[in-house]
């Protein structure tokens, strides 16, 4: 690591690792600042972001579904997280990989659906306790939750959810060729706790900062920390839509905006982390923000006038099982015979029914070409949400 490429006041918080990396120096992070920061050139985003949470904190009330709070945007989170740290899975297959509960499946598949699977689990914590379900347990069991079958991590380092005891680097071949280093490893648990404490909003952030700028320092300390060996991407991101619903705030699933401008995301990350410049970090979420919930309100008119056009398809028995499907497949768009059952309330036969129904009217496409174990896609739904802002395709 260079560290002319820090600010004096950093360089004054470099520590020497312990051996055998004594040459080598990490950088012990400052606790996230609770002062007011300006917001310069990022102003104008700001404040159509936070324009936009009001949106998407009350546009969705009179809809039957909630499309920010649907387990495929959730899924969707997953994939895109994920993928920007090379664990590359899709949409279809990660809904495939739950639908038919595969443990063989691809190792890429099961470790996307354990990490929706802890973004669910994080979300129901926060609604329950708000601001006090944040605590240095509910990190080390994020962590647990997302890294549990990932072998490389397991082979190379052990049990997850555990803060490392080893040195780690961001960037670079080694130490020397490194963008930054973070923290001795001895300094890491002071480090979270610091964290935690702002995690909490009880300080002063909670006067002089918004909901986006709390979620740049944060987001930038916690990767400054990288509190574990491994792993810290996914669980600092996952972070995100956890703030938002502890100030109250719908939760946004922001990883697609930030993997279609990842070198925008990487240099934001590097200005706070070696300038202790949030600005650019604040503009790039604002930006991320706002984009989300425009996507967001286009889809759901996109997803309404598709349930309208399914119904004008095939006259569905009132009450019967695919009529009760119109509604579900907006959220969970690959079914089979047993989880119509469990979403419908209905008999064996009757989803069978349902599903000849649905397909007869496509609504619904098999997807495997077999007799028996077989998995339906809801095509058109599955569109929108892989392009939520695009034009309904035939």
């Amino acid at each position: 690591m260079n560290r002319n490429n820090l600010i004096p006041s950093l360089r004054d918080r470099l520590r020497r690792f312990p051996p055998p990396l004594e040459n080598y120096f990490g950088v012990v992070p400052f606790p996230p600042t609770e002062e007011p920061i300006l917001l310069g050139d990022a102003s104008p985003d700001h404040h159509a972001a936070m324009q936009a949470l009001g949106r998407a904190d009350a546009l969705f009330q009179p809809y039957p579904y909630h499309f920010l709070l649907s387990r495929v945007l959730v899924r969707k989170e997953a994939v895109a997280s994920s993928g920007i740290e090379g664990t590359h899975s899709t949409l279809d297959a990660l809904l495939e990989t739950e639908e038919t509960n595969e443990e063989d499946a691809p190792e890429a598949d099961i470790l996307v659906r354990d990490y929706a699977i802890a973004l669910e689990d994080a979300i129901a914590d926060v609604e329950a306790n708000g601001y006090n379900a944040f605590t240095i347990h509910t990190i080390e069991k994020l962590h647990r939750a997302l890294m549990r079958n990932d072998k490389n991590f397991l082979e190379k380092h052990g049990p997850p959810g555990e803060f490392r005891r080893k040195q780690v680097r961001i960037g670079g071949r080694d130490f020397n060729d490194s963008t930054y280093n973070p923290p001795p490893h001895a300094d890491v648990l002071a480090c979270m706790a610091e964290h935690i404490v702002y995690l909490r909003c009880e300080g002063m952030q909670q006067i002089h900062q918004s909901v986006i700028v709390q979620m740049a320092v944060a987001h930038a300390h916690f990767e400054a920390v990288h509190p574990f060996a491994d792993g810290n991407g996914r669980a600092g991101r996952l972070l995100l839509p956890l703030m938002l619903r502890a100030a109250g705030h719908t939760p946004l699933y922001l990883a697609s905006y930030i993997a279609a401008f990842k070198p925008d995301y990487s240099a934001a990350l590097r200005a706070a982390q070696q300038r202790l410049d949030f600005v650019p970090l604040i503009l790039h979420l604002a930006r991320a923000i706002t984009s989300t919930v425009a996507d967001a309100e286009t889809a759901v008119h996109r997803l309404a006038e598709l349930q309208s056009d399914w119904a004008s398809r095939k006259k569905f028995r009132n009450k019967s099982a695919a009529q009760k499907m119109l509604d579900k497949l907006l959220w969970h768009p690959v079914v089979t015979a047993k989880s119509v059952e469990r979403l419908a309330g209905c008999s064996p036969a009757a989803a069978r029914t349902a599903l000849v129904q649905l397909s007869e009217a496509g609504v619904l496409f098999e997807r495997t070409g077999k007799m028996r174990y077989r998995i339906f896609q809801a095509r058109e739904v599955l569109r929108i949400y892989k392009n939520p802002s695009g034009e309904p395709s035939d």
